[in-house]
């Protein structure tokens, strides 16, 4: 198995999590799949024999899903609450 982690672009809320499961359940070879949700960090396991990282990323565009290569920080918009700042 090999990992993959992407940032999703837009706050991760249930439709978002449904559109994401749904995209991903079509993929041959998904093993476990994270989703942080305060900062849109995705870990994705694969079976790197069965599909490939740029499968998964089509597969979520696809589905309506904009990724960013970095995560968000709490300047761009990233913040969860959590921590109160």
């Amino acid at each position: 198995m090999k990992s993959q982690t992407l940032y999703i672009a837009d706050a991760v809320n249930h439709e978002s999590v449904s559109a994401l499961s749904q995209a991903l359940s079509h993929i041959e070879g998904i093993g476990r799949v994270k989703c942080i949700s305060g900062t849109g960090k995705l870990d994705i396991e694969f079976d790197d024999g069965l599909t490939s990282p740029q499968e998964i990323e089509n597969a979520l565009v696809r589905a309506g899903i904009r990724l960013e290569t970095e995560p968000r920080t709490h300047a761009a918009g990233g913040c969860c609450g959590g921590c109160g700042g």
